[in-house]
């Protein structure tokens, strides 16, 4: 199998913070472009005389391809060392993240 994938993303941010809170929104442009190939030849029924073999040669080929306008609201919570964020993005196909971290100094 031959897969490929080929994406980026353009996005600008801003933020505001408030004591432990940040606030943060964006507005962006994404573009993603796959490719998948099942290549080869399969033999699905075998003829015992060897003489009409069904086979299939490069049986499956996708491409996808797809880009959309994104944007992004979110907050992020500071508790000493300890981040927890979430942030939702509304795009072609919405996505809602979240996260932990932890900040060593």
């Amino acid at each position: 199998m031959d897969y490929s994938m080929n994406a980026w993303l353009l996005q600008a941010l801003i933020s505001k913070k408030i004591a432990v809170l940040t606030f943060y929104g964006g507005i962006g442009y994404n573009a993603i472009k796959t490719s998948s190939d099942l290549t080869g030849s399969y033999i699905i029924v075998e003829d015992p005389n060897g003489n009409n073999d069904f086979v299939l040669r490069d049986p499956v080929s996708l491409n996808v391809k797809n880009k959309s306008l994104k944007v992004t609201a979110g907050v992020r919570f500071k508790f000493g060392p300890i981040y927890l964020n979430g942030d939702y993005s509304i795009q072609e196909y919405n996505t809602l993240s979240v996260g932990l971290g932890v900040a060593v100094r």
